[in-house]
């Protein structure tokens, strides 16, 4: 006869299989699912509003400021009190979120207690606590095609017009690209001529011609917004790494990124210059801004904010994922959106096509293509 345990036992791991055959396996959220269910906990979230950007100093920095705000150590006492009951309410929801597998939604809200400047994706801004930025591209029909070419071509490409040695002749798609460069930029021949007579390394003939060619007609423009401008440069993942462009090496402005409304930065440019340029309207909440200097990097690239530029027929995603970041429309066939230190590390990476064999990316069907400038440097 067997035991009232071992029926129990029995009785139990049947009751167990049949929970697993009952209960669907449910499908792993997305990272943009994650955060989306995150946001919707978040809001009117008391706990959460007090301790935004709060946990990011030491322990001990935390204790120093808080017997600093007390007027008494028994003040201090009920204040800790308080600060350790709001941890513990947030403690528990991250607990929740990695037993359950959101290791997204878990890092987006740490981050978010560490900085006050810090956004989740689709996070929107109040547009009071905002301020307006205008990007500045000068001649973009010539700067798109330009970077278009870093992005997809290779040095070799360059002399193929010319049947030059060391050249090659790429393939129709790529050749076309090479032509149109040497279309718009009238000074790139004799640029690509010195370099090749002199041995230099690849990529300084292009920021040759495009500080000749398009930069250059601009210089009035640039003095009037050098007070509230930041000079944009090809950001690290926007690299073709067989090419030496970049601070470091030299460099053109691909764009500015001006802490001014549009109309304010028009009004810049004369009318025939207006009609050379192109111009994004964003808003950068304005917590980025006390928190560090967002047009200059104080240690090293990663501090800097960087802007991305997308086809046109992604702009509305983009739109929700970095709300009042993004432009409100788009210019050339490109939107726009200022991406902070935090987010900007899966811009490209979701959007761009990889090459094949080389660094390089493919140009989608139509041509199109994405790329980050970011802020190094002053003017």
């Amino acid at each position: 006869m067997k035991s009232a345990s071992h029926t129990r036992c029995l009785f139990r791991e049947l009751r167990e299989e049949d929970l697993m055959e009952r209960v669907p396996e449910s499908k792993p959220l997305s990272r943009s699912e994650q955060i989306s269910a995150l946001l919707e906990k978040l809001t009117g979230h008391e706990v959460f509003a007090r301790l935004r950007g709060k946990l990011g100093s030491s322990s001990t920095d935390l204790l120093k400021d808080m017997i600093a705000a007390s007027e008494s150590p028994t003040a201090f006492c009920h204040a800790w009190d308080a600060f350790s009951a709001d941890v513990r309410v947030i403690g528990d929801l991250l607990a929740k979120l990695e037993r359950d597998g959101q290791s997204e939604a878990a890092g987006e809200l740490l981050q978010a207690l560490r900085s006050p400047a810090f956004l989740m994706e689709g996070e929107e801004v109040p547009v009071h606590l905002t301020t307006p930025v205008t990007i500045v591209m000068f001649d973009p029909e010539r700067t798109l095609a330009m970077i278009k070419w870093i992005r997809s071509g290779r040095p070799s490409d360059l002399g193929s017009p010319f049947g030059w040695p060391g050249s090659t002749e790429p393939e129709p798609a790529r050749l076309r690209v090479v032509e149109e460069l040497f279309q718009k930029f009238p000074s790139l021949e004799k640029a690509l001529y010195e370099r090749l007579r002199h041995h230099g390394y690849p990529g300084r003939e292009l920021v040759q011609a495009h500080l000749q060619d398009v930069v250059k007609p601009f210089d009035s423009a640039l003095a009037r917004l050098k007070k509230d401008g930041r000079r944009l440069e090809l950001a690290w993942r926007t690299y073709n790494p067989s090419l030496e462009i970049g601070h470091t090496f030299g460099t053109t402005i691909w764009g500015m990124v001006v802490l001014a409304p549009q109309a304010e930065v028009l009004s810049c440019f004369d009318r025939a210059s207006q009609s050379r340029i192109g111009t994004w309207a964003c808003r950068l909440p304005a917590a980025m801004i006390d928190e560090f200097d967002p047009f200059f990097h104080l240690t090293n690239k990663d501090l800097c904010l960087s802007v991305g530029f997308h086809p046109e027929f992604v702009h509305e995603s983009m739109q929700k994922r970095f709300q009042s970041m993004a432009s409100a429309g788009c210019q050339y066939g490109f939107g726009a959106a200022i991406l902070s230190p935090w987010n900007k590390g899966n811009y490209l990476k979701d959007l761009d096509i990889p090459g094949e064999g080389d660094s390089t990316i493919q140009l989608g069907n139509r041509g199109e293509f994405s790329f980050m400038l970011s802020s190094y440097a002053r003017l």
